[in-house]
């Protein structure tokens, strides 16, 4: 895999220059390769969203490099916007800024604002809708119409029909219903294995994480705290919890069990982990023997 997002160094410090001056970043540092879904965690106020604006230069950085696809994406300010258009970038919430009188003028606008039209713009759209699972039967209705969770699908559908190379969500699933997460969890997964796109997502739900990111970065005081495998990052969970985090439910059912002086992996961070385990294994009884 090659390497597609390279950190280096990353510095933003607010109000600079003043008395006020605050660092919400401190020489941060990552590479994410081709194809990665990367979560981003950390306690509010950890400088997740702060990293994320920079990513297709929504904020400049006070110091440091933001490296896409081999160009510093600062080496020259007034291509920003093609920066803008290798990376898409959604926002908490983003069915607020859903605004045309249709769902197909939606999802059109920013692929219409590349260059796309007629037939290629329309191939776009029903492709993109495919990958999101929104019928063509919405395409005329108003998106103001439909259930948040649609409307959701909606507002993300415009920025995939872009075709950034790396998406980056910020809380995509907040405030849906457990069918509305699924269907946008599924739909992020479709994007990355239908385009290869490299994916990056802020949250603060660890059972997410553990279904969706291949790696977790985890922030903490503007800095980088652990850049590993998921699997890896939840096996530190003493470490998350001193800094505000936390592993998903499944592992801490697990790591009660094993309190209890029980062998069982310290692996299991889904529900299926658990379940495929258990139906593995016959409990035998004793304090060691599972």
């Amino acid at each position: 895999m090659s390497i597609v997002l390279s950190v280096k160094n990353l510095t933003h410090t607010y109000n600079n220059n003043t008395p006020f001056a605050h660092n919400a970043l401190s020489n941060v540092s990552f590479t994410v390769n081709s194809g990665e879904i990367v979560g981003i965690i950390g306690h509010t106020g950890s400088g997740k969203t702060t990293l994320v604006s920079h990513l297709n230069g929504l904020l400049k950085p006070t110091s440091g490099d933001i490296i896409i696809d081999g160009k510093n994406i600062w080496d020259d300010p007034k291509h920003i916007k093609e920066i803008r258009s290798l990376v898409g970038l959604v926002f908490q919430y983003p069915e607020y800024q859903l605004f045309e009188e249709t769902v197909y003028k939606d999802i059109a606008f920013g692929p219409k604002n590349l260059g796309l039209k007629g037939e290629e713009l329309h191939k776009r759209i029903v492709e993109t809708c495919k990958t999101v699972d929104i019928d063509e039967k919405f395409f005329d209705k108003s998106p103001f119409e439909l259930s948040g969770g649609e409307k959701r699908r909606v507002a993300i559908a415009g920025i995939m029909a872009m075709r950034p190379k790396v998406l980056v969500l910020d809380e995509p699933v907040a405030g849906l219903d457990p069918k509305g997460r699924n269907d946008v969890i599924k739909m992020i997964e479709e994007y990355r294995n239908t385009y290869n796109a490299t994916v990056l997502i802020v949250s603060h739900n660890m059972e997410n994480m553990s279904v969706l990111a291949d790696k977790l970065l985890v922030m903490n005081g503007g800095k980088v705290s652990m850049f590993d495998t998921t699997e890896n990052v939840f096996k530190r969970g003493e470490e998350l919890r001193k800094i505000g985090l936390d592993t998903p439910i499944i592992t801490k059912v697990f790591d009660r069990i094993r309190e209890k002086g029980y062998i069982v992996p310290d692996n299991i961070f889904t529900v299926y982990d658990a379940v495929k385990y258990l139906s593995s294994v016959k409990v035998q009884g004793g304090d060691t023997d599972v």
